[in-house]
């Protein structure tokens, strides 16, 4: 039998007759779709295929309509995804009315807050640091990453208040620290930066998602369990400073956030009496400790390892790496309020909204990004009792999509909204996108050295520049008069 062939115009005609029939599915389908049974068929409309997006914010002085992406704000397999390519159009085409920055507005509040000016609750615990410890947790992105900015903040604040150590640890450290070393070892076999235990995270890949909620105060935990890593129910950890010189190397407490099935023995210490430290152990050790080595024998949850000190104030960074700041709500309360309590923490700070900035392109995105972290504030605050808030605003941050380098237009828009949701939750904020200079600040740091070469992330300088101009903001709101 002779094969038929088929014609280009046979093709092209097959191709549109597809394209009619479904048209005219999308035109005769009803807009509640058919039930059959418990089955429900829905059919596009083609008024949903064919719109375009609106309200966009301004990209250069021309501008262009860019993808949206409505959805997960909050995953590190966000941050890997293909970027959204645009297409450069063979004709002009009209491009929906712009709104500009000085005119977005956030959906009205349910409950509007005086405005607060000075960080009371930590200004009244530091007069009495001598003899009752202060924790500051910070919270950020990958801004904060090994230390930095946080240990600028910690820096200054011991230097004025006392205390010592470095605070809050995870027990397997995936990213080297500027302050500290550590060294994990499973069954006698040292661990490398990409191997460990088996970590889950409230943040980052799905997959490292628990259905229990219990991460402990970092968002993160190791699980001891051999069945999921050989020997891992037999640790070793060490941990000592990097440098001799300086106020978080010298430390006379542990505290070990464990399973009460792991057993903890941290070497050359003896363990507290105090019975009120139910959510964890504390060790004491001798004045100006550098260095610590802890075995841990059993299967369980290691939340995190603290080296603080018994007197003064303590920093904990607690860097998560492509998060926006969005997932405390997926965290166990019982194990936040624990934490905060247990440690005395009078400040939280957030530094996010960096990673939502490359997918933000209108106003109704800004809207529902301040919405949930609207949300996340309100949570923690239920959690930390008699505890002062500060948000740190994105930093300045390039986009590069166009012919010219220029400020992503969603940076001043989300600071603006986050400035707005802080007066009105009692949270300070501060604007780290104004106080590196504005629009076009990013390529001007880069030419001091103080930011990289993907003029979104500082330079240790830089990190460093930035950690002074909080810290120096910090001092000041612990000292202004209420008036």
């Amino acid at each position: 039998m002779r094969q038929k062939k088929h014609t280009a115009l046979g093709i092209s005609l097959f191709i549109f007759a597809c394209i009619g029939v479904l048209a005219l599915g999308c035109w005769l389908w009803p807009d509640k779709g058919i039930r059959i049974g418990e089955l429900e068929l829905k059919w596009p409309k083609l008024s949903e295929i064919l719109e375009t997006p609106t309200d966009t914010l301004a990209v250069g002085s021309e501008g262009s309509a860019i993808g949206i992406i409505d959805e997960p704000i909050d995953s590190a397999e966000l941050m890997s995804a293909e970027p959204v390519v645009v297409a450069e159009p063979a004709k002009p085409v009209a491009v929906a009315p712009i709104k500009p920055v000085e005119e977005i507005t956030l959906e009205p509040s349910d409950t509007v807050l005086e405005p607060v000016t000075r960080l009371t609750h930590l200004a009244a615990a530091l007069e009495k640091a001598d003899s009752v410890p202060v924790r500051v947790v910070y919270y950020g992105d990958s801004q904060i990453e090994g230390d930095r900015m946080t240990m600028t903040i910690r820096r200054a604040l011991q230097a004025l208040y006392g205390g010592g150590g470095v605070g809050l640890l995870p027990l397997h450290q995936t990213i080297s620290s500027r302050t500290i070393i550590q060294n994990l070892k499973l069954s006698d076999i040292t661990q490398s930066t990409g191997d460990g235990p088996q970590r889950y995270m409230a943040f980052g890949p799905m997959s490292a998602r628990r259905e229990n909620k219990i991460y402990g105060p970092m968002g993160q935990c190791a699980v001891l369990d051999d069945s999921l890593k050989a020997g891992s129910e037999h640790a070793l950890w060490t941990a000592y400073a990097q440098k001799r010189k300086n106020t978080e190397s010298y430390f006379n407490r542990v505290r070990v956030f464990a399973s009460p099935t792991i057993d903890v023995n941290v070497h050359k210490a003896t363990k507290s009496k105090d019975e009120s430290q139910k959510s964890n152990s504390v060790y004491i050790l001798p004045d100006s400790t550098t260095a610590v080595t802890i075995a841990l024998n059993g299967e369980g949850d290691v939340y995190g390892i603290c080296l603080e000190s018994d007197h003064g104030v303590m920093v904990d960074n607690v860097p998560m790496r492509g998060c926006a700041g969005t997932i405390f709500t997926s965290i166990n309360s019982r194990e936040l309020r624990d934490y905060y309590q247990a440690t005395n923490t009078k400040l939280i700070i957030l530094q996010f909204g960096g990673n939502v900035v490359p997918y933000t392109h209108t106003t109704k995105q800004v809207n529902t990004y301040i919405g949930r972290v609207r949300n996340q504030i309100r949570y923690l605050k239920q959690l930390a009792g008699e505890c002062d808030f500060v948000f740190v605003g994105p930093s300045d941050m390039v986009d590069k999509s166009g012919s010219d380098i220029h400020t992503h237009p969603a940076v001043p828009a989300i600071d603006k909204g986050l400035k707005q949701l802080c007066d009105e939750e009692g949270v300070l904020y501060f604007s780290l996108y104004n106080a590196m200079g504005g629009s076009g600040s990013m390529q001007a740091w880069k030419t001091r050295g103080w930011a990289g070469s993907d003029l979104i992330h500082f330079t240790r300088q830089g990190a460093d520049k930035a950690g002074e101009m909080l810290a120096e903001w910090l001092v000041e709101h612990l000292t202004i008069n209420d008036e």
